[in-house]
């Protein structure tokens, strides 16, 4: 009898306990992984920054790794997939991938501040225009799909996998935009105002350091306006090759969730 009490006790909990667990829990808790994840992925990226900002100078191509690192950050993908794939919230995930937009794109424009000369500035911008057209029209064709059922087992349809590419553009679209006019409109602010000499990055005023508060601004204006033209051919090509407009879909989804437009604006005040 002491040797089946055990066992019983155990299939007890097993039968019993631990289908009580309602799925709205489970839920929540892979949430707050996901929570824990971006908070640290945002102090990690903080401390990366920091840390370039204290080694100065830097090349072109150290410049190019560390934004293309930060983007390449497997806690983003496994926060995405926690999201899809165990919270099924399409909201949550809309919300999710702009957090990330914006704290790469706000790391990215401060970035412009520390350049140490004009090249670098070309150099960057290239490697994202060549991402930008290339990199995001060649991930909604259908041999982009088929090479991730292929090797790794990616169960999306090609809508479902056009679909999540679409939102994804689109959120990067509208970081881009909100960041650029906040970095222009901080740069300003901090350059000019009452606390300049707090943030000494912003005063410009090393002898030593060939930027200028003139041409760090009129440098974010170029960059932006080549963003913007980059996103429009990219648009334009994706929906060539799916035949699926991405301003519509994100304004769609939008319009699906309206609670996003407060909780993405929320998002952007606490980021920037």
């Amino acid at each position: 009898m002491s040797d089946i009490r055990p066992f019983s006790r155990y299939r007890f909990i097993d039968r019993e306990f631990l289908p009580r667990i309602p799925s709205s829990w489970l839920r929540f808790c892979w949430f707050m992984a996901v929570l824990g994840i971006a908070t640290f992925s945002l102090i990690a990226g903080q401390a990366f920054a920091s840390t370039y900002l204290t080694t100065l100078p830097h090349t072109s191509v150290d410049a190019g790794i560390w934004v293309y690192t930060w983007i390449a950050s497997a806690l983003t993908r496994l926060s995405v997939w926690i999201i899809g794939t165990r919270i099924r919230s399409r909201a949550l995930l809309f919300l999710y991938k702009y957090f990330f937009q914006v704290v790469l794109f706000t790391f990215y424009r401060n970035l412009f501040a520390r350049l140490q000369s004009p090249q670098q500035f070309i150099v960057i911008q290239l490697l994202s225009s060549i991402a930008v057209i290339f990199l995001h029209p060649f991930q909604v064709t259908r041999i982009w799909h088929r090479g991730l059922q292929v090797f790794l087992n990616y169960s999306k349809t090609y809508e479902e996998h056009v679909h999540a590419q679409a939102i994804t553009f689109y959120v990067r679209g509208v970081a881009q935009n909100v960041t650029a006019l906040s970095f222009l409109g901080w740069l300003c602010i901090l350059h000019f105002g009452p606390n300049a000499h707090i943030y000494p990055f912003f005063r410009f005023s090393y002898n030593k350091d060939p930027y200028t508060f003139q041409l760090t601004f009129l440098a974010t204006l170029a960059i932006w306006a080549i963003e913007l033209v980059n996103s429009f051919i990219a648009r334009q090509l994706m929906y060539v090759i799916t035949n699926m407009d991405v301003t519509e879909l994100g304004l769609n989804e939008m319009k699906e969730y309206p609670e996003l437009t407060v909780a993405s604006g929320k998002v952007s005040s606490n980021i920037e």
